[in-house]
């Protein structure tokens, strides 16, 4: 409610909460905009009709005095010193003060504290605070005996309580019942210097060492001596002391452990519902080529329900090339992309995720909490891996850092006097999966069967089935920049590698309807890093990249009759005789359309120029051939070829279909 030129406003919100609709409300033509917001709308209280003022009577009570108490109400303020105060004060037989009493003096300390600044006020109390004082007066005492505030009721003892409050500081409201005579021993301030000392690490300290000092300082500060430890001992480890003090005196990850908010959370009921990836070391020593031992990265990509490990990479450290890798074999194992995969905000992942990779893999991705272990199911199963199956190596190096069984850690003088005998790189990583597939088949631990026959008998509501062009959308790289297709093919440049690509036709040779079409022609294209075998062309259009065609490595002969093998020959001649072809093709092609137009030069009393070098036939002769030779190819057009491998379709051969399928459709 709101107080403007002496009308009281309602919000939208105060109405509605009296039961009345909005749509109704919302019709009400008297309503102003709030001219401190005009995003809401404020409804003038005299104008609204008396059906609807019943209503809101019925749930405010009389508005006018209801605006006035929550207008007092909003000057209270929260007092974290006197809640401190009262939950450490300290009575005769060394008990506190009981939890329903801290709770009702704090709440009165906040209300004198108001009273206070209020009444402080000697003039212009009314333009401050839209009330007159003995409007302030009446309304404050009403709300103290309707809230059962712990205060006086009458304004007259309600002034004397503000005056002995403002002498005596908190104590002055804590009831005659517990003796005000007795001071407590260990004041806010004392708690604050112990919960300050017990916390360093600057100087670390015992309880029995804290109540020395406490005692050698108590008569400089004016503090009362302690007889015993066991008061400091009581004090700091009450629970909401303890945990004032814990995270400097054991660590932050620790307090998170010890007092951080815990979730039970359920796994998930089907597979591919929930994939989660981390990266780790693996916990193999191999021998380097200097003869020392080192360790290998190895990402992992779980699923959840299941606990199989469905795609892993190696690499020396944790970037996005080895996430993508391993997300890769994951998908192709799996034939199916998850509904949700959680990762590590570590290595390369933002790279991934800038690059829109994370969102094409899953239809939900985000990272866990960094340092809560608790929040990632793989963390645990990696530990379980290793407890149960990597250890049985005599060169395991042993769990994490936070491991501190015997069992978990590497019998470091066995290998270091055998480091001459550590396993080579290859045979690391050879082991290793031999160990996950192990874990692979192994028995869940609750669902009754090997982890694989989870996986594999489960099935998702909402499977995401992938095939051929989904991991090239997801997988292959599109090129930053566009190259020209030259007459030789097309020639990128990847990883410091050079690449040759040509579009063949469906006899492994240079597609002739390409090149007419497309040479000179700027193409970006898509690769996959990890498979060079072919890559995708794409012009770039107003509505973004529309694929073109799928280029091979071009074909290379031997130029030496003595270093040919057999066929190379034919396959030479072939591409002469194509040359010449294509010559001859689009000569007259040149010649039609000049004929067409009247622009030949027979037509104009001259002579055509041959082509150089070829025995041409005749123009009609020539016409004959070329629709021969395309009617020919036309016929041996075949699909693509496809076989099913880890559950997705993938192409084998770009030699034995015809790629004008993919472009003259």
């Amino acid at each position: 409610m709101i107080l403007l030129n002496n009308i009281l406003y309602l919000t939208m919100s105060e109405i509605n909460q009296a039961g009345i609709l909005y749509e109704t409300a919302r019709r009400w033509s008297f309503k102003i905009k709030d001219p401190s917001d005009n995003r809401r709308d404020l409804f003038p209280y005299d104008q609204i009709k008396p059906k609807y003022q019943d209503k809101i009577t019925k749930h405010y009570g009389d508005v006018h005095v209801y605006h006035t108490h929550e207008l007092i109400k909003r000057y209270l303020k929260p007092d974290k010193k006197a809640l401190d105060f009262f939950r450490t004060y300290t009575l005769e037989d060394g008990q506190s003060l009981p939890d329903g009493h801290i709770e009702k003096y704090n709440t009165a300390a906040e209300w004198l504290n108001m009273l206070v600044d209020m009444l402080s006020v000697t003039a212009g109390f009314k333009k401050k605070y839209n009330m007159s004082r003995g409007e302030f007066r009446t309304s404050a005492c009403a709300i103290i005996a309707a809230e059962g505030i712990y205060l006086p009721a009458s304004y007259k003892h309600l002034s004397k309580k503000v005056r002995n409050y403002q002498d005596n500081g908190y104590i002055e409201i804590i009831s005659d019942r517990f003796d005000k005579k007795n001071r407590q021993i260990i004041t806010p301030e004392i708690g604050e210097w112990l919960i300050a000392r017990y916390s360093s690490q600057v100087n670390k300290c015992r309880v029995e060492d804290l109540f020395v000092e406490y005692n050698q300082k108590a008569e400089a500060k004016g503090w009362k001596q302690l007889k015993t430890d066991r008061t400091i001992f009581n004090y700091l480890h009450r629970p909401d002391v303890e945990y004032r003090w814990y995270a400097g005196r054991y660590g932050e990850l620790n307090f998170k452990k010890k007092f951080g908010i815990k979730q039970k959370r359920e796994l998930p009921i089907w597979r591919d519902a929930l994939w989660f990836s981390d990266g780790t070391k693996v916990n193999y020593y191999y021998k380097t080529k200097e003869g020392k031992a080192a360790k290998l990265i190895v990402y992992e990509v779980m699923d959840v329900f299941s606990e199989v490990f469905l795609g892993c990479a190696f690499a020396f450290e944790e970037d996005h090339t080895v996430q993508y890798e391993a997300y890769k074999n994951a998908i192709m194992f799996a034939g199916a992309k998850p509904y949700e995969i959680r990762y590590d905000n570590q290595g390369g992942h933002k790279k991934l995720v800038s690059g829109d990779f994370l969102k094409k893999v899953a239809k939900i991705s985000h990272v866990t909490q960094p340092y809560n272990g608790n929040s990632k199911t793989l963390e645990s199963a990696f530990g379980r891996f290793q407890k149960e199956f990597l250890f049985k190596e005599w060169y395991f190096s042993g769990q994490n850092v936070t491991a501190k069984s015997d069992e978990s850690k590497a019998n470091m003088e066995f290998i270091l006097a055998n480091t001459v005998n550590l396993p080579s790189i290859e045979d690391v990583k050879e082991k290793y999966l031999q160990r996950r597939n192990e874990w692979n088949h192994a028995q869940h631990p609750k669902l009754g069967m090997s982890r694989m026959d989870a996986y594999q008998q489960s099935q998702n509501p909402n499977h995401y089935a992938v095939d051929y062009l989904d991991m090239v959308d997801i997988f292959w790289i599109t090129s930053a920049d566009s190259l020209t297709y030259h007459t030789e093919g097309i020639l990128p440049r990847i990883r410091n590698n050079e690449y040759h690509f040509e579009v063949l036709d469906a006899n492994g040779l240079p597609d002739m309807n390409f090149r007419r079409k497309y040479i000179g022609q700027k193409f970006w294209y898509k690769y996959d890093p990890t498979n060079m075998s072919s890559i995708r062309l794409y012009i770039k259009g107003s509505e973004g990249l529309q694929f073109v065609a799928i280029a091979l490595p071009k074909v290379s002969n031997q130029t030496a009759v003595q270093c040919q093998k057999d066929g190379d020959m034919s396959k030479i001649n072939q591409l002469i005789d194509m040359q010449k072809k294509e010559r001859v093709d689009n000569w007259t092609d040149l010649q039609n359309i000049q004929e067409k137009y009247g622009e030949l030069p027979e037509q104009n009393g001259l002579r055509s120029p041959k082509v150089r070098g070829i025995n041409q036939p005749k123009k009609d002769e020539t016409r004959q051939e070329i629709s021969k030779i395309q009617a020919k190819i036309s016929k041996k057009r075949e699909k693509v070829p496809v076989d099913s491998i880890g559950g997705w379709q993938k192409q084998q051969s770009m030699i034995d279909y015809d790629p004008l399928d993919h472009y003259l459709r």
